[in-house]
């Protein structure tokens, strides 16, 4: 699945977690469960690094006598990451993640995703639905700088935008009408 699908595919719930799952992120924590369960046969263990980004390029780093570079700095992104996440996501139920984003004009750069799941029922809202606040930073050739975010409880969704410049918020403006539509088609209130 190319990442640009995750924001073109519509109900496809998944995608994002299916995304994270193959990051990289954790696969340790998936051959430790593949090693309880008894099941580390060389067939299982290879299909695991064959799907995860980390598995992938720990077997190029390691089987290459001299890995490319970039495929080191990748390895290393990830451990990075592992690491910066590895309290938050048990204590504080957040999960910061780099994504590398292609746009239409075929620029590519890297979007930085908080997703924080939030204690249940906030002081703003009368559900006791458990909240989840998204925030998306990325730089796009076309809009400059735009952050988003979005907090979302229960049907109820709240999103915020700031952009780099007058003419990102005007392109921007302009397509809340359709976006707030998308959402209230999948029963949102916004």
């Amino acid at each position: 699945n190319d990442l640009s699908t995750l924001f073109s595919k519509p109900g496809d719930r998944n995608l994002l977690r299916e995304w994270i799952e193959k990051s990289g992120v954790s696969l340790e924590n998936r051959l430790c469960t593949l090693c309880r369960q008894g099941r580390q046969t060389p067939d299982e263990v290879d299909r695991l690094l064959s799907g995860d980004l980390k598995g992938l390029l720990a077997r190029m780093v390691h089987e290459e006598e001299v890995a490319p570079p970039m495929v080191e700095r990748l390895f290393k992104l990830i451990e990075t990451l592992q690491w910066f996440n590895h309290g938050s996501l048990d204590q504080a139920g957040k999960l910061f993640l780099l994504l590398p984003c292609q746009v239409s004009d075929g620029f590519w750069t890297v979007a930085q995703l908080l997703i924080h799941k939030q204690e249940e029922g906030s002081s703003t809202s009368r559900s006791k639905a458990k909240a989840r606040r998204i925030v998306f930073l990325a730089e796009f050739s076309n809009l400059g700088w735009v952050r988003a975010e979005v907090t979302v409880e229960g049907k109820e969704v709240r999103m915020g935008f700031l952009s780099g410049s007058a003419e990102s918020t005007t392109l921007l403006q302009g397509q809340l009408p359709v976006l707030i539509s998308n959402l209230k088609g999948q029963g949102f209130q916004v």
